[in-house]
């Protein structure tokens, strides 16, 4: 019951339009990180990043 209570509020919600533009705001400021991540060969773990920055 909590579920459908949930999913109705925000089905509603997402009607407005208001609510998409904030989420196509929250994909576009995404997509900066997601790409240098990408562009750095998508590091797997803090020793990567560690043996990327000292050249090794």
């Amino acid at each position: 019951m909590a579920a459908v209570a949930v999913a109705f509020t925000l089905a509603v919600n997402l009607l407005r339009g208001w609510p998409v533009l904030s989420l196509v705001a929250t994909l576009l400021i995404a997509a900066g990180p997601y790409a240098r991540w990408t562009r750095a060969g998508r590091p797997t773990g803090i020793e990567d990043v560690e043996a990327c920055a000292e050249g090794e």
